[in-house]
């Protein structure tokens, strides 16, 4: 790590390359091959990982990308957890993403996505306010709208309606009192 350019207070980097370029940005971690090595201003991110945050330079901060190359081509984005390999890889600017899981929203520039599950989210570009839980489980588009999918290899349907299951489901139980919105 290079810290002794470093004017700012509260930062941590450990591993060849770490933080390199970090002149005043504050609270950061840096653990790993070139882990938050573009970084200059930007304060309050966790990169842990082989260049988990590459490309956070002088915005982007609160974010936290753990495992290798997480969050890699983040640059303005803030406020972004991305957790496993390739999690949020190609968000450079979205805001409010939560990826977990191995290339989870792997594709993601969006904002205020979630995704769990390996490879879950991953075809998302550019949509929005998504939320795909499940192994491989994805929403109907790149440019997906308020799409909710749940389940193993589940695929959405559509902006603004919920999936549930694969095509492998035969069955949905339920018990519930519906009551109709006021």
């Amino acid at each position: 790590s290079f810290l002794q350019n470093n004017t700012a207070n509260d930062n941590t980097a450990i591993g060849y390359h770490s933080a390199l370029t970090n002149t005043s940005g504050t609270a950061n971690t840096a653990l790993g091959y070139k882990a938050l090595t573009a970084n200059t201003t930007a304060s309050f991110n966790t990169a842990i990982g082989w260049q988990s945050m590459l490309a956070t330079a002088g915005a982007g901060a609160y974010n936290t990308g753990v495992g290798a190359r997480s969050l890699e081509t983040n640059t303005t984005g803030d406020d972004n957890t991305g957790v496993g390999v390739n999690s949020l890889f190609t968000n450079s600017t979205g805001n409010e993403n939560t990826g977990v899981g191995r290339n989870s929203l792997f594709a993601t520039t969006g904002s205020y996505n979630t995704s769990l599950g390996w490879y879950s989210g991953n075809e998302i570009t550019s949509g929005t306010y998504n939320t795909v839980i499940g192994h491989n489980a994805s929403a109907s588009g790149a440019t997906a709208v308020n799409q909710t999918v749940i389940g193993a290899g589940a695929t959405g349907t559509g902006d603004n309606q919920i999936a549930l299951g694969n095509t492998s489901i035969t069955h949905i139980k339920a018990c519930l009192l519906y009551t109709s919105p006021s």
